[in-house]
């Protein structure tokens, strides 16, 4: 996919396409599109692949293998950094042939190195496909319950799709989460937009307020796995310090924290106030996601069967993409619904004639009734080890 953007963009096929702007398009959705597909493979693959690498049973390696979760979404937000400044640099001062070179040289260069590792890496044994195994439990049932003895199921099977379905309530939290965080990329540049971005000699763009969520999790993950574990193990006994249900519920408080903190800042916004007090709602997001999507990741890695890590794994990618869907849908239910009879509405394109602050505390009471329900499942929770959440 990258390949084809780097091609489609340079100035020899740009010069050929001149006169039928039609094969632009087509190179360019076909490039953005193979690099979805291939990125919604790799990423669930690549966690899972990674967290098999150690080994549970060894205490050192069961250690080390909660700091591989942290650094992954370490690393992972540092490439977020680099692309959004540097590569960004790049693409508006040399070009964007050279832009989406550099991504595509990086990549060939990280399969490369992937490729040379392959003979010391741990393997499991393949199976058949996790999909494949929770529809034969299905289909089973279905069976069963018309007296039909035509396929039956494992009881390995069948507890599987029941620690699967175990996971969902969890799952469903997350999928609240992550419709809070979508505010950064929605409503919460509305609000910049509409604020001072003057900072000294220069003006902030709106979007760039998203770089303090991603320095917020370079920061916090250190300090979590080089301080804040070894204390909480101390107190605790337990390798992680805490659970992977008790990180979550932290990270989603902090999110109904950022919310309630963006509602209060709206509610100044009409006189002129800096872009800047927008910092801590983004600062407090990065926080909320260091602890809930990392905690996220580990707890579905872990609590998924042994034959389907991947597929836990990419439940939580899941989540993210049909929240992104779920907050438009939102938006646009909350638009509908406030603009009934002639008035403004709460998110206007003038903002000063509405009530972005309703909005953000809408979200806030959200969050908390997300993380009721979510410490009400946590109780009650009994998974495929107890121990580990």
């Amino acid at each position: 996919g990258m390949l084809i953007l780097t091609v489609s963009s340079s100035p020899l096929f740009l010069n050929a396409s001149y006169y039928n702007g039609d094969i632009c398009h087509v190179t360019d959705y076909l490039g953005l599109y193979l690099f979805a597909l291939g990125n919604g493979c790799m990423k669930p693959c690549i966690l899972a692949f990674g967290a098999d690498q150690f080994d549970s049973a060894d205490p050192v390696e069961r250690v080390a293998k909660g700091s591989f979760f942290n650094w992954y979404y370490f690393f992972t937000n540092m490439g977020s950094l680099l692309s959004t400044t540097v590569l960004v640099w790049v693409l508006d001062n040399i070009g964007w042939s050279v832009g989406f070179a550099i991504p595509t040289l990086l990549l060939g260069f990280g399969l490369a190195m992937f490729v040379a590792g392959r003979r010391v890496y741990r393997y499991k044994k393949l199976g058949e496909s996790p999909l494949t195994r929770v529809s034969q439990v299905v289909v089973a049932a279905n069976c069963v319950a018309q007296s039909s003895p035509l396929w039956l199921s494992t009881v390995s099977q069948v507890e599987e799709l029941k620690m699967l379905l175990q996971m969902f309530p969890v799952w469903v939290s997350m999928l609240v989460f992550f419709v809070v965080t979508a505010q950064m990329s929605s409503t919460l540049i509305e609000q910049g937009i509409a604020m001072d971005g003057r900072v000294g000699p220069f003006t902030v763009p709106a979007a760039s307020l998203a770089t303090f969520d991603v320095i917020s999790v370079l920061i916090w993950v250190p300090v979590y796995d080089a301080m804040l574990v070894p204390l909480a193990r101390r107190v605790t006994g337990k390798d992680r310090g805490i659970s992977h249900l008790q990180r979550i519920s932290v990270g989603l408080v902090l999110s109904a924290v950022a919310m309630a903190y963006s509602a209060l800042v709206e509610a100044r916004r009409l006189a002129v106030v800096s872009i800047m007090w927008q910092a801590p709602s983004y600062f407090v997001l990065g926080a909320a996601e260091m602890l809930a999507i990392i905690g996220m990741m580990e707890f579905l890695y872990e609590q998924s069967p042994e034959s389907m890590k991947s597929l836990g794994t990419a439940l939580g990618q899941l989540a993210i993409a049909v929240a992104n869907y779920l907050n438009s849908a939102l938006l646009s239910v909350v638009a509908a619904a406030t603009t009934r009879g002639g008035g403004a509405g709460w998110i206007p394109d003038k903002l000063d004639k509405g009530h972005l602050d309703y909005y953000f505390w809408m979200m806030a009471a959200l969050s908390v009734l997300n993380l009721l329900q979510f410490l009400h499942c946590s109780v009650r929770y009994r998974g495929n080890n107890t121990l580990s959440t």
